[in-house]
């Protein structure tokens, strides 16, 4: 069985991909969309619930990351509006914002969480990143 940082390491590589070719053709928007929509949500709703810091200095984690996820959205529903207006659109700072999230999540978040919940919560993560992630 996969752990969780394999699962969201994929998502983060399909989302990347994804904005690298939306850039080069527009009408990939939907999909791209989709795919950010679903990984925010599972992180929200299925990992970062169980993410219980130990260190004071990791209490702020989960929210910062939500507030990355909230200016994710706003950056996908201005380039969506772009889109409507046929106005040019441009994937720079949404794609600099992933990157940056994705690096964090990968190198510090996930194998932090992979290390420290126990493996009913882990189970509990995994079966609903599979459930959402499924093809």
């Amino acid at each position: 069985m996969e752990e969780i940082p394999d699962l969201m390491k994929k998502s983060h590589y399909k989302i990347e991909k994804l904005l690298n070719e939306f850039g080069k053709d527009n009408s990939l928007f939907n999909k791209f969309k989709w795919e950010l929509e679903k990984h925010l949500f599972i992180e929200e709703k299925a990992i970062f619930i169980f993410y219980n810091p130990k260190d004071s200095e990791d209490f702020d984690t989960i929210p910062n990351l939500i507030q990355e996820h909230r200016k994710m959205e706003k950056l996908l529903s201005e380039i969506e509006n772009n889109l409507r207006i046929k106005k040019t659109i441009d994937v720079s700072e949404l794609l600099k914002l992933l990157v940056k999230h994705r690096k964090f999540e990968d190198g510090t978040l996930y194998p932090k969480l992979n290390r420290e919940l126990d493996e009913a919560k882990k189970n509990i993560i995994i079966e609903r990143i599979n459930e959402n992630f499924i093809d």
